[in-house]
């Protein structure tokens, strides 16, 4: 599921995903209570593994009201991982 919320995220380049529309892409269902709590779990842990790989800002940012985006200057490095 990391790997499938990063390519979420990838995908969406300039777009801030709301948790709503990130729980429907990736658990393909509404969002509820405990896929809200499973998704920040994912992007936590994800955050985590970006920051251990020397990233040192927030590699997804999430914006208050709006959602969650990667950070524009990891966009380069991911892309690698899906070509």
């Amino acid at each position: 599921t990391l790997f499938r919320s990063l390519a979420v995220l990838y995908s969406t380049p300039k777009e801030h995903l709301p948790m709503e529309r990130l729980c429907k892409l990736i658990y393909d269902t509404e969002e509820t209570a405990n896929n809200r709590k499973k998704m920040t779990k994912q992007l936590t842990k994800l955050n985590k593994k970006i920051q251990v790989g020397g990233f040192k800002k927030q590699g997804i940012q999430n914006t208050r009201y709006k959602g969650y985006k990667l950070h524009p200057q990891l966009l380069p490095y991911i892309g690698e991982l899906f070509t």
